[in-house]
């Protein structure tokens, strides 16, 4: 299947006004209004993806935070709500991110939905020698070239001729090297500590929990993709669209006017005056799914 996307600079007044004819009705159009924060670092280009559902292919688009921007991204079936998230690229290097959730209806455009670019929580520490060394090379020649030679020889008592005169210093084992923690900056999963995954989060490529995992996180940044952390544990919530057995404690992967999403049965809590969170043909009857 090809997923498709566009920035909306221009044609969203076209496609309000016109109905939008180019909606399929085996897809929905998720509309973004995005923005960027003013202490997140320059950058030039925005990625988009939406999380948890890798078989949509993320696109990055020319932008550098100072305006709004609108944009569009076409997206399957089944209905249900979905989380977008955005990111700053400077280069290659992650500088902020944002997430925004869509609900996505076949054959409809939705609501404008606010999306916030935010300065990432830590940059990976790759990115941050890449950020600096332009800055700091110039400063570091001059003092090393001149300093470096004098300090040499006021130890040695006479000019450095490279011969070694000690013996081979040895370093004290310091067993293995530390694993990274949720919410911290990775680049494969085996940097992550023992029951987490290097994946997507609010955060950007993070550590994280997948279903099931412990979190601690409120907004679910510590539990990948569209997991969120509910009683201390990843799972996804009512409405959340759902394939298989990752929906929370009390809630099962069924139907409802949204589609294939995660819902309750006759007597779980809803909270939806619609019942979209409720299975089937029940409704929510004082925040109860019921007949």
């Amino acid at each position: 299947m090809t997923f498709r996307w566009r920035s909306l600079v221009g044609w969203l007044g076209c496609a309000l006004a016109l109905g939008c004819s180019s909606v399929r009705t085996d897809e929905g159009l998720a509309m973004l209004d995005v923005t960027a924060s003013a202490d997140v670092a320059p950058f030039t280009t925005a990625r988009f993806s939406v999380a948890g559902l890798p078989a949509i292919p993320a696109h990055e688009v020319p932008y550098e935070g100072r305006s709004a921007l609108k944009f569009g991204y076409y997206l399957p079936g089944p209905n249900g709500v979905v989380r977008v998230t955005g990111q700053a690229l400077s280069a290659s290097c992650v500088v902020g991110v944002g997430t925004a959730n869509v609900t996505v209806q076949l054959g409809h455009i939705s609501d404008a939905v606010p999306l916030v670019i935010q300065p990432v929580a830590s940059t990976d520490p790759a990115c941050e020698m890449s950020l600096d060394a332009s800055a700091d090379a110039p400063a570091d020649v001059a003092v090393d070239t001149a300093a470096d030679a004098r300090s040499d020889a006021l130890r040695d008592g006479s000019q450095d001729t490279g011969a070694r005169t000690d013996g081979p210093t040895t370093r004290p084992d310091s067993g293995p090297p530390a694993c990274l923690v949720a919410t911290k900056a990775c680049t494969g999963s085996g940097m992550c500590c023992s029951g987490l995954t290097c994946g997507t989060t609010s955060l950007g490529q993070v550590c994280c929990g997948n279903f099931e995992a412990p979190c601690t996180r409120p907004g679910g940044e510590d539990c990948c993709g569209q997991l969120e952390c509910i009683n201390g544990g990843c799972c996804l919530p009512a409405t959340y669209s759902c394939t298989g057995t990752s929906c929370c404690a009390g809630l099962v992967c069924g139907n409802t006017s949204l589609g294939h999403v995660c819902c309750g049965n006759a007597g779980a809590p809803c909270i939806r005056p619609d019942g979209a969170d409720c299975c089937g043909a029940l409704r929510c009857v004082n925040n109860v799914c019921a007949k």
